[in-house]
């Protein structure tokens, strides 16, 4: 009798499916979906930054997720911003939460499953993050057997690089121009504007070490942990891997 695969091998091949389905998505001139993910990850982005401790209140203000700051780092205009919410309220993976005066309604990232039993909020994304570090280091793994594959991942880590450098530059300037330099330094917004850069780089001279990228994803994940003081979670946590 076969044995039975183990949860991190099913994530791994979820990953591979995943990634050659938004690569095909993301090659389209006009990706809605690719719009959609970057309104989710500065969704994502504002819910973890106004939670933290340090923040002047103007700055909070600007980073609050609302539609007209998500807007604002985006880059869409605010009725295209306000569709685009919908449709994740509508999943379920946003909800309206408090109304802020002269803001308007703040959206929280409610989160979103990634398999029957494995789900995603902002108090387990350092979890989730240590896990796509352990996957990427198996996807390296796979894809130096699997030259098509190599450059469809490729093609996925630039495209995806892309949008999340523009999100942080934006993050970047909004922080910036609030008059907040200090802000900017914890947040180490520009280490990661260079180290993202750096990988784009790397991405179009051929020689992107997803190794790397795992150590940093792993790093990022005990960032957020650092920023918001959330407690290492409980190790039946269902996201954890076997």
């Amino acid at each position: 009798m076969a044995q039975e695969r183990s949860h991190i091998e099913i994530l791994t091949e979820l990953l591979v499916e995943s990634i050659i389905a938004i690569d095909e998505e993301f090659a389209k001139p006009k990706s809605k979906y690719r719009t959609l993910f970057k309104v989710l990850l500065v969704t994502i982005a504002l819910n973890i930054l106004f939670k933290v401790p340090f923040l002047k209140d103007n700055v909070r203000r600007a980073l609050t997720p609302t539609i007209a700051n998500i807007s604002k780092v985006t880059g869409l205009k605010y009725e295209a911003t306000r569709r685009y919410i919908k449709l994740l309220e509508e999943r379920g993976i946003v909800r309206k939460t408090s109304y802020c005066e002269r803001m308007g309604w703040a959206f929280a990232f409610m989160g979103f499953h990634i398999s029957d039993d494995m789900r995603v909020d902002c108090s387990s994304l350092p979890l989730a993050l240590n896990t796509l570090s352990e996957l990427t280091l198996r996807l390296e793994r796979i894809v130096n057997c699997d030259h098509e594959l190599k450059l469809r991942v490729s093609r996925f880590w630039m495209k995806t690089l892309k949008i999340v450098y523009n999100v942080v530059h934006k993050i970047y300037d909004i922080t910036k121009n609030e008059g907040s330099k200090n802000t900017v330094k914890k947040l180490k917004l520009r280490d990661f504007l260079w180290r993202i850069k750096d990988y784009i780089d790397s991405l179009k001279s051929g020689r992107f070490d997803m190794a790397r990228l795992s150590s940093d994803i792993n790093a990022l994940s005990k960032f957020i942990k650092e920023l918001l003081m959330i407690e290492t979670p409980n190790p039946n946590s269902q996201l954890i891997i076997s």
